[in-house]
């Protein structure tokens, strides 16, 4: 919650009442695969490391979950399997290369936040994205941006600059997806950045457009 900047308020659209929150957190109730998957696709956290969570708290009960048990559940959420177990990675000079789609950034305004206009109220102007240590790319307003020639076999760190200053910095490996092509976007609502696969993000990343 912390490293995404995320509050108990915001995740009560997804999980239940304040109390049902509260619960979640303190280790007392289990999240259940509704839950999973409104975090998944309101918040963009990745769903193994929710499944994962959900696994280690049922492990201090019982033996623990199996691989074909975490198949099932990713089935149900409609997840490719890849997300959890994650795709063989070639080697070699030959080994292909990933690319990163940056979508575009909906300026802030004055007006109220809401559902019809998520930026309203945001406090940052201008966000800036560094991958490794690659010079930072402005994003745009209006058109997304692509960095290719990403090494497919080796974790990458990006970090997240508003306004000139570090904001965010996440970890991930191509692996944890179900294709080398992913987008990276900025959900202006909660004011996260969030990176799935392009195919699930293509409404939002532009690149190849």
């Amino acid at each position: 919650m912390e490293q995404r900047g995320l509050s108990r308020r915001d995740l009560e659209p997804h999980i239940g009442s304040r109390a049902r929150v509260a619960e979640v957190l303190n280790h007392k109730r289990p999240l259940t695969l509704p839950m999973i998957r409104r975090l998944h696709q309101g918040l963009g956290i990745p769903a193994e490391v929710l499944i994962g969570e959900s696994v280690a708290r049922q492990r201090r009960k019982e033996e623990g979950m199996t691989p074909l048990k975490r198949l099932v559940l990713l089935l149900l959420l409609g997840l490719s399997p890849s997300a959890m177990f994650g795709q063989a990675r070639p080697s070699g000079a030959n080994a292909p290369s990933g690319s990163m789609c940056i979508a575009s950034v909906t300026p802030p305004n004055s007006e109220q936040k809401s559902l019809s206009n998520p930026a309203g109220g945001n406090r940052i102007s201008s966000y800036s994205v560094q991958i490794d240590k690659t010079r930072p790319v402005i994003t745009s307003n209006d058109k997304s941006i692509s960095i290719s020639g990403l090494a497919v076999g080796r974790r990458h760190l990006v970090k997240i600059f508003g306004d000139g200053r570090p904001i965010e910095s996440f970890g991930f490996r191509f692996s944890q997806f179900s294709t080398t092509k992913l987008c990276l976007w900025f959900n202006s609502l909660y004011e996260t950045w969030q990176l799935w696969d392009a195919r699930v993000g293509g409404a939002k990343c532009r690149c190849n457009r």
